[in-house]
This record gives C-alpha cells, sequence and structure tokens, in this order.
C-alpha cells in the first residue's frame, strides 16, 4: 500500500512539475509578445535607452523650453500609462519625459542593488541617452522624491526646480524598520502567479493601485496596460530589491533640507495632509531651507494625486516655474 502511494504521490509531483514549468514558459513567452504589442500604443514617442547595457523605456512629448522629468513612486504600474493624462496636459507647454526605471513597464529587469546613487546614475544616462541637457525640473511622485532629493543635492547644478506629487521625505522613514522581501517573493513572480492572480481577481492588483483613479480619463488601453505592468514585473528581482532598499535610501538622507536656491513645490494629496498620524504636512515643511521659493499645496485627492487632479497639478506648475528663471 505505501509502496503504491509512493507511486502515485511521485506522478502527481512529476505532472505539478511539467505544468508549473509549461506555464512558466508560457507567462515568459506572453510576457514578451504583450510588451511589443503594448509599445504599440504610445508610437515615436516611446523610446528606449540603453544604461548599463539595458534597455530602458522613456515616454518623451512636447516642445517646450523647460524639460519636466516624471518619475514614478515604488511599484506604480506602468509608469508612462500610469502619467499620461497628466502627460497630455504637461506637454502642452513643456518638453516633458516619463522615465520607466528598470523593472517598470517596458524596461528590463535588473540585479543592480536599487540605491540611491544607482537611480540618480539611471536617471542621468537616460536622460543623456535622449539627447536632453540639463538642467531638468524633476516631477517625482511617492518615493522618488527620495531619489529627486539625492540627485538635488549630489548635482545641483543639473536641476533647475522639484515639483513633488505627494512624494516622500526621508525622514518618514525614521520610526520605520527596514522591509524584507524574500527570495520566495521573487519566485512567485517568476512562475507567473500573478498572471493567474490578475486573471481571476482584478480587484487583486486594483486595491494596491487604482483608489481614487478616474477611468473617465483613462483609456482601455492604458488601464489594460497598467495590469500587464503589474503582471510582468510585481515581486520581480528588480521590485523586490528596491522595497528592500526603501529605509536605506530614505536613512541616507535624515534630516537633510533642499539646497537653499532650488524651488521646490509639494503638491500634497489631502487624504494624507488631513492624517494627523501622518505628519505628512510637517515632514514637508521640515526640509525647506527656503520659505520665499519652497511651497506646499494642496489638492484635494488621494495619493496617486495625478490619477484625478492632472489639470489643478498642471495649473500650480505653470503659476510656479513662470516665477523662477
Amino acid at each position: 500500500m505505501f509502496r503504491v502511494l509512493k507511486k502515485f504521490l511521485f506522478i502527481v509531483l512529476i505532472i505539478l512539475t511539467i505544468c508549473t514549468g509549461g506555464f512558466t514558459i508560457y507567462h515568459h513567452a506572453k510576457n514578451n509578445i504583450e510588451k511589443n504589442t503594448y509599445s504599440k500604443i504610445f508610437g515615436n514617442n516611446l523610446k528606449f535607452v540603453t544604461v548599463n547595457g539595458k534597455k530602458m523605456s522613456c515616454y518623451e512629448k512636447g516642445l517646450g523650453d523647460k524639460t519636466i522629468v516624471l518619475l514614478s513612486g515604488f511599484g506604480t504600474p506602468s509608469p508612462i500609462a500610469n502619467f499620461m493624462p497628466l502627460i497630455e496636459k504637461l506637454s502642452e507647454n513643456y518638453k516633458v519625459i516619463a522615465i520607466e526605471y528598470f523593472g517598470y513597464g517596458f524596461s528590463d529587469n535588473t540585479a543592480e542593488i536599487r540605491s540611491n546613487d544607482n537611480f540618480v546614475s539611471e536617471i542621468r544616462t537616460a536622460l543623456k541617452q535622449l539627447g536632453v541637457k540639463p538642467p531638468y525640473v524633476l516631477m517625482p511622485h511617492s518615493f522618488s522624491g527620495i531619489y529627486s532629493m539625492h540627485y538635488a543635492n549630489k548635482y545641483p547644478e543639473e536641476i533647475s526646480a522639484i515639483i513633488g506629487l505627494d512624494d516622500s521625505k526621508p525622514n518618514q522613514m525614521k520610526n520605520n524598520s527596514s522591509v524584507t522581501k524574500h527570495w520566495y517573493d521573487e519566485i512567485k513572480s517568476f512562475l507567473g502567479i500573478y498572471r493567474i492572480i490578475d486573471y481571476f481577481n482584478k480587484d487583486y492588483m486594483e486595491d494596491m493601485f487604482f483608489k481614487g483613479i478616474d477611468k473617465n480619463i483613462y483609456s482601455e488601453d492604458l488601464l489594460d496596460l497598467m495590469h500587464k505592468d503589474f503582471v510582468w514585473h510585481y515581486n520581480t528581482i528588480s521590485n523586490v530589491n528596491e522595497e528592500n532598499m526603501t529605509y536605506k535610501n530614505a536613512s541616507e538622507l535624515f534630516d537633510i533640507k533642499y539646497p537653499e536656491s532650488l524651488p521646490v513645490l509639494s503638491i500634497l494629496c489631502s487624504k494624507n495632509a488631513d492624517k494627523e498620524s501622518l505628519g505628512w504636512v510637517k515632514l514637508h515643511e521640515d526640509v525647506i531651507s527656503n520659505p520665499e521659493i519652497q511651497k506646499i499645496e494642496i489638492l484635494e485627492g488621494r495619493h496617486y494625486i495625478h490619477y484625478t487632479q492632472s489639470d489643478a497639478i498642471a495649473k500650480l506648475t505653470d503659476d510656479f516655474l513662470s516665477k523662477i528663471n
């Protein structure tokens, strides 16, 4: 009896291994097909540059004198699609470039450590490859506020202003312990588990990333692409490494303020600004070194403030940049 059971379990194991291997191959082949298909919706505005021997995707639109560089927050599904309504508004008056970090959108994954220095180096290299010369206006959302602050302190001559979209500040991590995601999170991504999850439960991804989104201003293609990018990249090696580095990256900038000569506008969402426990407004006040050119504005909405407030963000951007050289 035991011998029969052992043989049965062995056969089951073989079948599961074959099925898992087959689905994993299908998942990765499907990823490549989907990326090729969805990339076509952006036409010639979608650019690919080579950074450290890997492919990085960027979206470029507009012909203004000032260049605004959009930088997505941690985990943001398909940054180009995510920012698209805002890109359309800003590109009326500015050259706008949205960069998809490694492990996002159409960009490759990387095993390189996701440190402040590497993020800034990759941003600078991508912009140089695009032939766009500094100074730039950085427009970071969420945790890219940390990378932007590091950039501005390390290369102040390259940044003419920072306009943050509910952007993170280093000291918010002071009371947090370091994040630890594990190897098995990457295994789930590699095997295509999130493709299965997204197929059977669309709300899984939307509960994390779509809260507050105005689906009237996002086309079906953009919404589908954000779902697909979740399947392609969620908990890949780049994604896991970045999350595990959040505390270290923030800690490198604890108690640091912006350079006094740097114009800064922090556009905060009311959802976070109203939470006294977050101390969200004070965190942004604490990095101000020159109140004459460093300001805070609050807009009604949630953390992905550009989901509903692209017009208002563009108007605040126009007003703010018109007052600086």
